[in-house]
């Protein structure tokens, strides 16, 4: 579980610095495109529309920030709350849905599991090899960003006739 609480961390660390420099830029009125750094077959056109190419860009950073604030950090701070406390959630079931991987090299991995005690759908993220339909999985996980751990697996692997 280590593994996944830094992982969540270094990602909620990286929006957290993107933040601050988007900030930064705005109290300090930095251009993002300045037209002395253009091609110089349009140098014209960026310096009479440099103004709004700025503007529009930095709505849409800042926009993209907040989406990632309100859908990742905030989820993530809930976690470290969670972390603290030792409150981890744990699924076990059948895995319904998978990122239609067969590759054997570890990396992040997004499953919905059916769940055996409840019967519902819950979507995790975990670090492991390819999973795939059918695998009985029992994963520990945090309950607001869904990064977790594989506790057990058992592979149900159909062999193709051929």
């Amino acid at each position: 579980m280590n593994y996944i609480i830094f992982r969540v961390l270094i990602k909620w660390l990286i929006v957290f610095a993107s933040i601050i420099i988007y900030l930064h830029c705005l109290i300090k009125r930095q251009r993002i495109i300045k037209w002395e750094d253009a091609p110089p077959d349009m140098r014209k056109l960026i310096k009479n529309h440099e103004k709004k190419i700025n503007t529009g860009l930095k709505i849409l950073i800042g926009s993209a920030l907040l989406w990632m604030s309100v859908y990742f950090m905030i989820p993530a701070g809930l976690d470290f709350i969670c972390i603290l406390h030792g409150e981890y959630d744990v699924v076990r079931g059948k895995v319904v849905s998978w990122d239609y991987s067969d590759e054997e090299e570890e990396k992040e991995r997004a499953v919905t599991i059916l769940s055996a005690d409840t019967g519902e759908e819950i979507g995790v993220i975990v670090y492991s090899v390819g999973i795939r339909k059918g695998d009985y999985l029992e994963v520990r996980y945090l309950p607001h960003t869904g990064y977790g751990e594989i506790i057990s697996l058992k592979q149900e692997r159909i062999e193709k006739d051929g």
